[in-house]
């Protein structure tokens, strides 16, 4: 039989493990009669594997493998890079990799297949192909296998598409942060214009009623000057 090495992310090892232990373990084909088959079939091994850190899959059972199931992977676009990476270091041409795919959302299934088309040839098992008893309209089956020289060019690729990315998100983010500053600096600048006006206005307005005290001040040395000459007379 094969040896079969199970994967999951840590949060869902535990349901993996309780799931190996109750159905694939030495213990529960015994418990099952099968205890005949164990000379004969492989061995299952559970591991951890968390697609963003290449030292998951770097710690794997040697690569390449000859068959390997991806079961309901292709769901968010922003892991299809990770998942590219894993596939393209634990296979290599002779390698049949095998996808069992619920399309959800148009988007991500575009960008599965513009990116893994670069590195693997597919091919789209009919629905009337499947076994009518495990089978869906929702499922999709894809068959891939490892175009020869895929895993360095495509990585080359991928990698430098991804220092681009990295290039101009950096470019943008100087853009937005100039904008930022100069958006403050014309602010801080409305606001000092807006307190040197208010100030004019101010001393304007101080001028104005020094102007008009003066004009009654004189005007009453005026009147008091009249009424005492009036007087004298």
């Amino acid at each position: 039989g094969a040896n079969v090495l199970l994967t999951d992310v840590a949060e869902v090892m535990p349901l993996l493990q309780r799931n190996y232990d109750n159905n694939l373990s030495a213990a529960a084909l015994r418990a099952a009669g099968s205890e005949s088959h164990l000379a004969s079939c492989g061995r299952v091994t559970v591991a951890e594997l968390d697609w963003t850190q290449p030292q998951h899959y770097a710690a794997l059972c040697p690569p390449p493998f000859d068959y390997v199931l991806a079961a309901d992977c292709i769901y968010h676009e922003t892991l299809l890079r990770q998942l590219y990476r894993v596939l393209l270091a634990i296979t290599n041409e002779r390698s049949t990799i095998i996808i069992a795919n619920e399309r959800r959302s148009e988007s991500v299934q575009s960008a599965f297949m513009g990116l893994f088309s670069t590195a693997f040839a597919f091919k789209k098992v009919p629905l009337a192909k499947q076994d009518p008893d495990f089978c869906h309209p929702a499922i999709e089956l894809y068959v891939l296998k490892k175009k020869k020289g895929a895993s360095d060019a495509s990585l080359a690729a991928l990698e430098a598409q991804e220092t681009a990315e990295s290039a101009e998100a950096a470019a943008q983010a100087a853009v937005q942060a100039q904008l930022a500053a100069t958006s403050n600096g014309l602010q801080r600048l409305a606001v000092q214009e807006q307190g040197q006006e208010l100030g004019q206005q101010q001393q304007q307005q101080q001028q104005q009623q020094q102007q008009q005290q003066q004009h009654l001040v004189e005007t009453g040395v005026c009147t008091d000057d009249h009424s005492k000459a009036q007087q004298q007379q």
